[in-house]
């Protein structure tokens, strides 16, 4: 309990939550409620600039389908005595997927990270590429046109973008040696909030607020003197311990867990 009191106290501390005289209970929404509509405890604490709260998790991913097992539950029917037998992709290409989420429930932007000894992600990782697309556009020598068949709906469809705050926020794309996360890609992506404004800060103002698990990241000492640097302050709260059954941020079935079963069924 003493962890989760620091961070309520962080939080009114950075002005986006105030604490309350008398706890009350509240349902799924956060609208107070009498006890037997309560979903979870009593609070002292009401959060009240939820868009200024904001959760991250990592999911890592790969390419190779041979483990990937049932797709929420699907069968096949298949001859009896005989074993379905389906075409499937065994080479490893791994990546990591992470989410940033407001507290009010909305996205606020996707960050992949790709395994690469390289220091740039190359212009196709970034775009990606929709197979569905049919007849792409070509130019005059007959090869696919990239300016042309460019953006949401085309053969070169690019990361999922997200709306937040007003703004419209990229997919975010790195690379690093082992594909996840690292202190020097904390600060670019918060560098990227930062210069789009996507959190307005004001006197006496609301601060962002980030909420992540214990990763050794996330004391990068580049990524602790970008978040106290007072042009750009945020407040960071991790929670431990550091496992995945223990304290993940966005290890919920209904982001982590839901975003793997579609994962499988895409590939």
């Amino acid at each position: 309990m003493q962890m989760y009191d620091v961070i309520y106290d962080e939080m009114v501390d950075a002005r986006i939550a105030v604490e309350l005289d008398v706890p009350v209970y509240t349902d799924r929404d956060g609208k107070e409620v009498g006890e037997c509509e309560r979903f979870g405890l009593k609070q002292n604490v009401k959060i009240t600039h939820p868009h200024y709260l904001a959760f991250a998790d990592e999911s890592g991913c790969n390419t190779n389908q041979k483990k990937d097992g049932h797709v929420g539950g699907r069968k096949h029917v298949v001859e009896k005595g005989t074993v379905p037998q389906m075409a499937a992709c065994t080479d490893d290409h791994r990546f990591t997927v992470l989410p940033f989420t407001a507290a009010s429930g909305e996205a606020i932007c996707l960050v992949v990270i790709f395994r690469s000894d390289q220091d740039k992600v190359p212009l196709l990782w970034k775009t990606g590429i929709d197979a569905r697309v049919k007849d792409p556009a070509r130019d005059s020598r007959d090869k696919i046109d990239f300016a042309t068949n460019m953006g949401k709906g085309k053969f070169y469809p690019g990361g999922p973008t997200c709306e937040f705050n007003g703004k419209v926020v990229d997919c975010l794309t790195f690379t690093s040696e082992g594909g996840g996360i690292t202190g020097a890609i904390l600060v670019e992506i918060l560098s990227y909030f930062d210069e789009i404004e996507l959190w307005p800060r004001v006197p006496g103002g609301p601060i962002p607020m980030l909420i992540v698990d214990g990763h050794q990241s996330r004391l990068d000492p580049k990524f602790i003197d970008y978040i106290n640097d007072k042009d750009h302050e945020w407040k960071v709260c991790f929670g431990v311990p550091y496992a995945t059954v223990l304290w993940q941020v966005g290890d919920a079935s209904e982001q982590n867990g839901k975003f793997k079963i579609e994962w499988y069924r895409v590939k």
